[in-house]
């Protein structure tokens, strides 16, 4: 807000707890302009389930928003859930008729985006037909039949299929692709039960560890051949500059509520620590190591002298190119904090 609304907010105290006061200045400000100030909130439903079942984050942050201030409209983003996962005082301020649930996606919208993929040289069709338009509506009809129209389940059965299959027609879509009848938890439970064991132990893991795994890093400590799993599991990650990370956090949600997830992850504590050890980037190694040797039943070296170890280790960590792409691929995440500091500083630079 500071970086795009700046004429409206100069001047007030920062601090979440101000928030408020910053929407009321903006809203104001817009107002003297005709315009409205919207507050968009997307994944309401991810911080349940991120924060351990813990719905107090989103009580701190929609005491601030409610009730919604003049001049505002508050637009809500969430799968459907229930009630105990709102905001405690949410039915206070929204009325249950108030939620409009989006429609999934029509052929049309499909056709769209596989053609933005085919423009992009992601696939081909069958070029011995002098493939027509028509071709590209038959593709996508049969990737509503399988996917149900559901957004993430057309992104994951595209990507399964693109990493085997160059030509894609309507024929390989139906006879490989999972067809869960538009239903997300349904495709990871008909996908887990088709995976080999190193590819669930892949996944035990990057639900289960506060990193992100680099390059490689899951077969490296798993002892498997490079490039073993991403025939398996690629299509449900995203390849980072900083490593792997799954491509929607619904599938670390799953991971986590599978019965023998934590006797799983416990298991192979060892292997990561033995991984850390030996094998990780020297950031993992600072961050990670100490932690997963306590879990693994070793507290000494989290105990013993951590402040000089770290101090060293530290600048090892900091020293490395990897690790510093690695910060500003963090930092140029959805809340773009990395562009607001520099766009920031060069404000004050030219003041100066």
């Amino acid at each position: 807000m500071e970086v795009r609304h700046f004429a409206h907010v100069k001047g007030l105290q920062p601090g979440a707890e101000h928030l408020r006061g910053w929407i009321e200045a903006c809203a104001n400000g817009y107002a003297t302009e005709g315009k409205r100030f919207i507050v968009v909130i997307d994944g309401l439903d991810h911080v349940w389930r991120e924060n351990d079942r813990d719905r107090q984050p989103l009580n701190s942050l929609f005491r601030e928003l409610l009730p919604v201030p003049a001049n505002v409209t508050l637009v809500i983003g969430t799968q459907k859930v229930s009630d105990e996962q709102l905001p405690s005082q949410f039915a206070r301020f929204v009325e249950a008729e108030a939620w409009r649930e989006l429609p999934r996606m029509s052929l049309v919208s499909i056709e769209s985006w596989l053609r933005a993929q085919l423009d992009a040289g992601r696939f081909e069709l069958d070029s011995a037909r002098h493939p027509s338009a028509g071709d590209l509506v038959e593709l996508a009809s049969a990737f509503q039949a399988v996917t149900g129209s559901h957004p993430l389940v057309l992104t994951y059965a595209f990507e399964a299929l693109v990493r085997r299959h160059r030509v894609l027609e309507p024929s390989t879509v139906r006879s490989n692709a999972l067809a869960p009848d538009g239903d997300i938890r349904k495709y990871y439970d008909m996908l887990w039960h088709q995976l080999p064991n190193h590819a669930k132990d892949a996944l035990h893991l990057l639900a289960d560890t506060g990193f992100i795994w680099p390059p490689l890093g899951l077969e490296t400590c798993l002892g498997t051949e490079a490039g073993e799993l991403s025939p398996a599991i690629g299509h449900l990650l995203h390849n980072s500059e900083a490593g792997q990370v799954a491509f929607h956090g619904s599938l670390y949600a799953f991971v986590r509520e599978i019965r023998e997830h934590a006797e799983r992850v416990q298991e192979l504590l060892p292997r990561v620590v033995a991984w850390l050890q030996n094998e990780a980037p020297s950031f993992h190694r600072w961050g990670w190591q100490w932690l997963y040797e306590a879990r693994a039943g070793d507290p000494r070296n989290l105990l013993a002298r951590p402040f000089e170890a770290h101090s060293t280790m530290s600048k090892q960590a900091i020293d490395s190119d990897k690790v510093r792409q690695g910060l500003k691929h963090i930092l140029l995440g959805p809340a773009e904090l990395y562009e607001a500091l520099r766009s920031k500083w060069a404000s004050r630079s030219e003041s100066i």
